[in-house]
């Protein structure tokens, strides 16, 4: 009986190993993806952006171009590093919006067929994640002409609500670094 007792102790902290490595471990967008991002991106001169509702706030530099769109439908914040040219940056698009939507298996089914009939973007990964304790989707897609990689991230919200996260890239330089610094922003930004 002794030896039955100590393989079942030590296939239980195999376990509690193994799930602790890989199934809890995935509080960045990037590990659902699988990407590779280093961890130390280097922004300055940071400044809070508050929504002016304050339904999320976000912290970007100083010299980044951004604009709110606010209305009774949505509240938006584009925000793109303009020192750089296209090929060499990111766009980002965040918004709440406000009309009841379940963010579920259909939703994620109907959003890439349309991505694929209506933008030609092939899907590279779908999935459904928990970011900063709300329950979402995750969509990673390409094109070929132009050159774009887009990752588009819905987070079911209170009341059914709910936010968009979109990064675009364009172009083929740098295509996963240019990912991973934009996904850095919004990890460490707060979605209420």
């Amino acid at each position: 009986m002794k030896k039955q007792v100590i393989p079942s102790i030590s296939l239980f902290f195999a376990c509690i190993t193994f799930l602790s490595l890989n199934g809890c471990s995935k509080n960045k967008i990037s590990d659902h993806l699988n990407f590779s991002c280093k961890t130390n991106y280097k922004f300055t001169n940071l400044k809070a952006c508050l929504e002016p509702n304050e339904n999320y706030k976000i912290n970007l530099p100083n010299n980044w171009k951004r604009e709110f769109f606010v209305s009774k439908n949505e509240s938006r914040l584009y925000y793109a590093d303009t020192t750089k040219e296209l090929d060499k940056t990111y766009i980002s698009d965040i918004g709440l919006y406000f009309k009841k939507t379940n963010i579920d298996q259909d939703f994620l089914e109907n959003r890439i067929s349309e991505l694929k009939q209506d933008y030609g973007m092939q899907v590279i990964d779908s999935r459904n994640i928990v970011f900063q304790k709300k329950k979402g989707l995750l969509i990673y897609v390409s094109k070929e002409t132009p050159v774009t990689n887009t990752i588009e991230l819905y987070l079911q919200n209170k009341n059914k609500s709910f936010f968009l996260i979109k990064i675009d890239v364009y172009g083929n330089e740098n295509q996963h670094e240019r990912l991973c610094e934009a996904l850095s922003i919004i990890e460490i930004s707060e979605f209420y």
